[in-house]
């Protein structure tokens, strides 16, 4: 009987195996190859002053609009971004502060991007 139970699960087991080694990672999971990115403004007064809304601020990447969404109260623009490995041009605009640009490579599952953003002389 022992054996029989035994049995049963080990096959269920390989079966399982199986059938997901067969499946594509793709249809598993749609956002494996995804980078989740943390946008994370500093210094102090600038995340303040976003997050009040004091100062209106964008945040592109490959020259398209995203907007801000803030997920607590700690940080600024802050935003929970899906973004395809590889390599991306990312830039994030503020009124009264100079226009930040980068081109990322972004790889692995979870990044965060620390920006300081420097006054605009005027």
């Amino acid at each position: 009987m022992k054996f029989k139970k035994f049995m049963n699960l080990t096959c269920f087991l390989l079966l399982t195996v199986l059938i997901v080694a067969c499946v594509p990672v793709k249809i598993i999971n749609p956002y494996f190859n995804t980078t989740y990115v943390k946008i994370k403004v500093m210094p102090d007064e600038a995340k303040k002053e976003i997050l009040k809304g004091k100062v209106k601020s964008e945040v592109y990447i490959d020259d398209a609009y995203l907007p801000p969404r803030f997920s607590d109260k700690n940080s600024a623009l802050c935003s929970y971004l899906k973004i395809p490995q590889g390599k991306h041009k990312v830039t994030i605009k503020a009124e009264g502060y100079r226009t930040w640009e980068k081109e990322i490579f972004f790889t692995g599952r979870y990044i965060v991007l620390r920006i300081d953003m420097e006054k605009e002389n005027m």
